[in-house]
């Protein structure tokens, strides 16, 4: 009888009382994620954990590695596992009234019809394999089941247009074409600014912005799917961006938490805005709840436009002359984080992790240009947010 012997590393992680959640938005190119947690951040969405953003797509193996990680340091991960059906193009897309897609934005991004009956349904079965792989781990926190697509959401005339004439008895307006009417056309049907109440257009794009689109009702299909699985009470399934629609209410479907990004600079109250949205949109879901998020970016454009003519140079400018999307001002980034928490969310979150990274050498795009932001976030997270989360979450 022959015998074998293993090496088994065991990691005793901290547990943790309520805590607000202080989420950092980070990537496939960051090593060793989870070190994010000694810089006062408590959980992070790994933007590249299965969406096709990774060069190679990591193994089952790798992701559970990846979370068990985490979870020895004190952090939870919130992951994204909703892929777009590549393949299905064609059959999912949507499509203008001649039948044709509209590729939108640089990247010719297929907008999808959600609404699809076919797309739900496969949709669904990828969530619930996705969730039975990773649903049991306790580092597991959260999903988002997308973000940025519902903005270039358009009527479509692939499935859904028929479905608005089975619930309404109408056919959709000539004059619709996109997302909004057009400035052109508004001005021409309705040249003293008031729109009847019974106006079929209205009734339309009522219809359409209450979930016509499929969107609300898509985002949570996948929040039901995960929460069949995942009974921890923390764990949550947010949208995002959340107002990049008509402020309605109860929009943004089911989920958990609503949560929306804002640029803090040069009105770093700014904040406070869609807040507030957020909280009335919330008021028509029972039980939801909101979250909010500070870009760590400022434009270039805004805050150092590069025709202004500054002598001397900053040092900044010198190493990153093409830099688009420097740091933000870290007094603008203390009085935004001020700004979130002065709200009853239940968490807060921060995008452009690039511009708080000293090793991050890029000389355009999001460029570490200010190591007194870095400090400064680091600062209020470990002193103010972190001992003062359990009364912040009351």
């Amino acid at each position: 009888i022959g015998t074998e012997e293993r090496k088994l590393t065991v990691g005793i992680g901290p547990r943790h009382a309520d805590r607000m959640t202080a989420l950092i938005w980070i990537g496939y190119y960051v090593e060793k994620p989870w070190k994010v947690g000694s810089f006062g951040f408590t959980h992070l969405y790994d933007i590249g954990a299965s969406d096709g953003h990774r060069e190679e797509t990591l193994t089952l193996a790798q992701r559970i590695d990846h979370l068990d990680h985490a979870l020895a340091n004190g952090v939870e991960v919130v992951q994204s596992l909703a892929t777009a059906p590549m393949d299905d193009q064609q059959a999912y897309a949507r499509r203008d009234r001649a039948g044709k897609m509209r590729p939108q934005g640089k990247k010719k991004h297929i907008p999808m019809e959600v609404s699809h009956p076919a797309m739900r349904e496969r949709f669904v079965a990828s969530a619930e394999q996705g969730v039975a792989e990773l649903g049991a781990h306790p580092a597991f926190a959260g999903m988002l089941p997308c973000s940025e697509l519902r903005d270039k959401s358009f009527p479509s005339f692939n499935t859904e247009h028929e479905r608005y004439r089975r619930e309404t008895g109408r056919e959709v307006p000539a004059e619709v074409d996109k997302k909004v009417l057009s400035e052109e056309v508004a001005r021409r049907l309705y040249p003293d600014g008031i729109v009847p109440d019974d106006d079929p257009i209205l009734a339309y794009y009522r219809w359409f912005w209450s979930g016509g689109d499929g969107w609300p009702s898509y985002t949570g299909a996948f929040g039901d799917v995960y929460h069949r699985y995942v009974k921890r009470p923390d764990f949550f399934v947010f949208w995002d961006p959340a107002v990049r629609c008509p402020p309605r209410w109860g929009s943004g479907g089911n989920v958990d938490m609503l949560n929306q990004w804002v640029y803090a600079n040069p009105e770093p109250m700014n904040v406070a805005g869609p807040i507030e949205e957020m909280f009335a949109m919330a008021e028509g879901r029972p039980g939801q709840q909101v979250m909010a998020m500070t870009q760590l970016i400022c434009y270039r454009s805004q805050m150092a436009p590069k025709w202004a003519k500054i002598d001397p140079l900053p040092d900044w400018v010198k190493r990153r002359p093409g830099a688009d999307f420097p740091s933000i001002p870290p007094d603008s980034l203390q009085e935004a984080t001020w700004s979130m928490i002065a709200k009853p969310v239940r968490g807060i979150m921060y995008h452009g992790w690039g511009t708080i990274m000293p090793k991050n050498t890029e000389k355009r795009g999001y460029c570490y240009t200010n190591p007194e932001t870095r400090l400064a976030l680091s600062n209020v997270l470990t002193t103010v947010v972190r001992p003062l989360g359990p009364t912040l979450l009351a």
